[in-house]
């Protein structure tokens, strides 16, 4: 049975949706309810969000109480981690705005120099110089809050919201309406403030944001739940690096760098749940599991089209733990890719302990 006050409460959720490819905001109530259903809310204190992403999933838990931890590879999504999931009380001020676009003359020009008419304008770019510098004045939360909202800003500015192609200041000057022609990066981030503003919420928990390997942290994770959205290898899902290496370079700001690709995205390691290797992702995930052996509860999205299978994570987990039970649950689900539409088709696969104890 349906619980309608569970589903009422996701829906009217206040959350700053960030365009971001992947996201799971179309998805939430279908994960809530059926955690709800089948492992019970009662009794999920703690909520480890391992590929946190824009944090839409740990947010929905820490909306409904819980205390949520959350990670991920990059450190683009670290900083909307912490601004949603860490942070219960600061806000971004007038004055902090005003901080933050104010001309400094200390400002570089590495944007300029290596992106001008890429994704932005030249005078763009400048203004994101500037604010790059600016924003080094700042600590902690407030750090991160800024970091947040202006990813926000610059992926509304790019038509289908990614980096993997040249054309972007072409398809913005044409006259497509739904392409952003003339756009203040100043005005739409003061814009965004309000409505990050308006998400954060104080829920009486410790929640925290790391931006560690997951299979690295997770055995030092003391959580009723965890919960797997991993990049869907053997689809269009799978290198997220590649769709936003540029708000990966905005956010670390090298002084110099090597780019490949027409792209100028810069090399780095990738997480190894993102290689397109078969094997490999086996590999990860046996290791995940292994040391995510003591949470109770897990709760992994994925997409039929990917790999692992669903029979290679069953069978997965009963080499691991033959205690633990495994249930799948389908749904179809459409998303914009370019100008088109496709349906795919996501499932949860849950994964319960017999007689799991939660943790504090």
């Amino acid at each position: 049975m349906k619980d309608y006050s569970i589903i009422e409460k996701i829906q009217n959720i206040y959350y700053p949706q960030t365009q971001y490819f992947g996201s799971k905001e179309k998805l939430g109530s279908f994960i809530i309810e059926n955690i709800n259903r089948y492992i019970g809310l009662h009794k999920i204190r703690t909520v480890f969000d391992a590929f946190c992403g824009s944090a839409y999933v740990g947010y929905i838990f820490k909306v409904l109480g819980k205390r949520v931890i959350g990670n991920d590879y990059l450190k683009f999504n670290y900083h909307i981690a912490k601004s949603l999931l860490e942070n219960n009380s600061v806000r971004m001020s007038e004055a902090d705005i005003e901080r933050l676009f104010n001309l400094n003359k200390k400002r570089k020009d590495f944007l300029e120099k290596n992106y001008s008419n890429l994704f932005y304008t030249k005078k763009e770019c400048q203004t994101l110089d500037n604010f790059r510098c600016n924003i080094d004045e700042m600590k902690g939360i407030k750090k991160s809050l800024a970091f947040a909202i202006m990813i926000k800003v610059l992926i509304n500015m790019i038509p289908f919201g990614k980096y993997n192609y040249t054309t972007a200041i072409s398809y913005r000057n044409s006259k497509f309406k739904s392409y952003i022609k003339f756009f203040d990066i100043k005005d739409k981030f003061t814009e965004y403030a309000k409505l990050w503003n308006g998400a954060i919420c104080d829920n009486g928990k410790n929640n925290k944001a790391y931006c560690l390997s997951t299979t690295d942290l997770v055995e030092n994770i003391k959580a009723d739940l965890i919960y797997i959205d991993p990049p869907y290898a053997g689809t269009d899902f799978q290198d997220y690096y590649r769709y936003y290496h540029f708000l990966e370079t905005f956010v670390n700001y090298p002084k110099s760098s090597i780019f490949i690709k027409k792209t100028k995205e810069i090399p780095r390691e990738k997480s190894k749940f993102s290689v397109n290797e078969k094997e490999e992702i086996l590999i990860q995930f046996r290791i995940l599991f292994e040391r995510a052996k003591h949470i109770p509860y897990w709760v992994l999205s994925h997409n039929t089209n990917g790999y692992p299978a669903v029979a290679d994570f069953k069978k997965l987990i009963r080499e691991i733990d033959n205690e633990r039970d495994v249930r799948i649950i389908e749904r179809a689900y459409t998303y914009k890719s370019g100008y088109k539409r496709k349906t795919s088709y996501e499932y949860l696969l849950i994964s319960t302990k017999h007689n799991g104890n939660g943790h504090n």
